[in-house]
């Protein structure tokens, strides 16, 4: 039969076998939380400059389009001059 001595240290080699199993299921936990932080720190900036670009292309399309405006506003104007230019030639050459 073991001694009390062999027992106390079984228990012990028994408990701290446990103590360093679930030492280090914490800290392989702690290890993928703080991984998992990383990466949503970096999906977040890479959300935020996705943000911005758009916001860019937003304001160039917005551009863009005010040019296009202004340009199929002189293409109007130009087409209505010469059709007055016509109608005075037309005019003139019916007299």
């Amino acid at each position: 039969m073991p001694s009390v001595i062999e027992i106390i240290w079984g228990l012990n080699a028994a408990l701290l076998s446990w103590i360093l199993r679930q030492y280090f299921k914490l800290r392989k936990e702690i290890n993928d939380i703080k991984l998992e932080l990383k990466r949503n720190e970096f999906l977040a900036e890479s959300i935020e400059k996705l943000f911005k670009s758009q916001e860019k292309i937003l304001e160039t399309l917005q551009e863009v389009r005010v040019d296009q405006g202004i340009m199929f506003e002189r293409i109007e104007r130009y087409h209505d001059d010469s059709k007055a230019k016509r109608r005075t030639i037309s005019i003139k050459h019916s007299k």
